[in-house]
């Protein structure tokens, strides 16, 4: 019987090696099936205005990089205006009733009330975060929320 069932045991594994080597070549199949989508590229070789508009598009990659490390620089710089002037300077108590809301100043007196202190995803309280609130300011995606964020931390 335990030799019965050691045979068992090894024909599962077997089965299940089967199984897994199947798979194995089923994804090696789709990845050569994704290559295909390269096709049309072929297409650059034969026609002339193609050729030039891909030419034009890797020769210009080393000025735009140049431009988007200008960009960021500019982006870096701003940010770290940005946490100079506004770190923790966006969270806001998230209670509804406005009447208690005019009384509140601070995280202690919101919390006192009931409230919860929420600081919103668009703020300065660090570089990084800040690069990201001005890159959404800049895309114009959002900039309304992060202006009133500003005016309210007055």
């Amino acid at each position: 019987t335990l030799k019965a069932m050691a045979a068992a045991s090894t024909d599962q594994r077997n089965d299940q090696s089967d199984q897994g080597s199947i798979a194995n070549s089923l994804q090696s199949v789709k990845a050569l099936r994704a290559l295909r989508a390269l096709r049309p590229l072929r297409m650059i070789s034969r026609n002339q205005g193609m050729k030039l508009i891909v030419n034009a598009l890797l020769s210009s990659i080393p000025s735009m990089t140049n431009v988007t490390i200008v960009c960021c620089l500019f982006l870096l710089i701003f940010a770290i205006m940005g946490v100079d002037s506004f770190k923790g300077q966006f969270a806001r108590c998230s209670i509804e009733d406005p009447a208690i809301l005019e009384q509140i100043f601070t995280r202690l007196d919101c919390e006192t009330m009931g409230g919860i202190w929420v600081n919103p995803e668009e703020n300065f309280d660090n570089s990084l975060i800040g690069i990201r609130t001005l890159f959404e300011m800049m895309s114009t995606e959002g900039w309304i929320d992060v202006m009133e964020a500003g005016v309210y931390s007055v």
